[in-house]
């Protein structure tokens, strides 16, 4: 009935909050990696605990809109003014 149509709607919206907040803190920290560290991004991927480095690429690259690449060649224009 309506009830359980309203609790699944309901469990979806909460795992894609969940979702939400761990991809943010995983974005998080890989720009803090990228920026901080010399560390290539194979091995920030496994840092962060991706198996394959194209996955957390295409995830980064995804949310950010540019890959952790760019990123990490945007902090490096930005500290060398």
């Amino acid at each position: 009935g309506i009830g359980k149509i309203i609790r699944s709607v309901v469990l979806i919206a909460f795992w894609q909050v969940i979702t939400d907040f761990i991809t943010e803190k995983i974005i998080n920290k890989a720009k803090e990696l990228l920026w901080e560290t010399n560390m290539n991004i194979t091995e920030i991927a496994e840092e962060l605990g991706f198996t394959y480095a194209n996955h957390f690429t295409r995830m980064f690259t995804k949310k950010m809109g540019y890959s952790p690449s760019v990123c990490r060649k945007i902090s490096n224009k930005q500290n060398s003014l």
